[in-house]
């Protein structure tokens, strides 16, 4: 066996003591032998396993023994349905991405596309509407006989433009 695949037992079920016989030799004979695997299981051993050794072992009630074993046999029809579960289950097919930085890159390319290229028909009418509004604007400025009731304002506007 490879380090890497010791190390992985050691992670997982060498501390635990779920190893056969044949494996549990493989790893010591690893230990005993490789320098790496040594500092590798001294560090588990000391952070992994021997802080939780002088804990007192606490066993469950049978009640929730019994609890666990009603809620893995019941059949599904029967188990509670969570809102948030039906919500998820309803909109993943939506949700679900392999790609989410082709899709977002994708709606913001469209996005900037709407807003650059916007779609009006009436182009050319809103712009003859807007200059026929400017020209009735102007004229009502330039307008002599109003002028006396405009005062002030009439003469602000022509210096803004001069």
């Amino acid at each position: 066996m490879k380090c890497s695949e010791i190390q992985d037992l050691i992670l997982t079920d060498y501390i635990d003591g779920e190893v056969n016989e044949s494996t549990k030799r493989k790893i010591e004979e690893c230990i005993e032998g490789c320098e790496e695997c040594r500092a590798f299981f001294e560090a588990v051993q000391s952070t992994g396993s021997d802080p939780f050794e002088a804990l007192e072992r606490k066993t469950p009630s049978d009640n929730v023994w019994l609890n666990i074993k009603e809620n893995i046999t019941r059949p599904a029809s029967e188990q509670k349905v969570y809102f948030l579960d039906t919500v998820k289950q309803t909109f993943e097919p939506f949700i679900n991405f392999r790609m989410p930085a082709f899709v977002l890159t994708a709606v913001v390319l469209l996005f900037v596309m709407m807003n650059v290229f916007p779609i009006n028909k009436d182009d050319n009418q809103v712009a003859y509407v807007h200059s026929e509004q400017e020209l009735e604007y102007l004229a009502f400025l330039t307008d002599d006989e109003e002028e006396d009731d405009l005062g002030e304002y009439v003469e602000v506007i022509e210096e803004y433009f001069l």
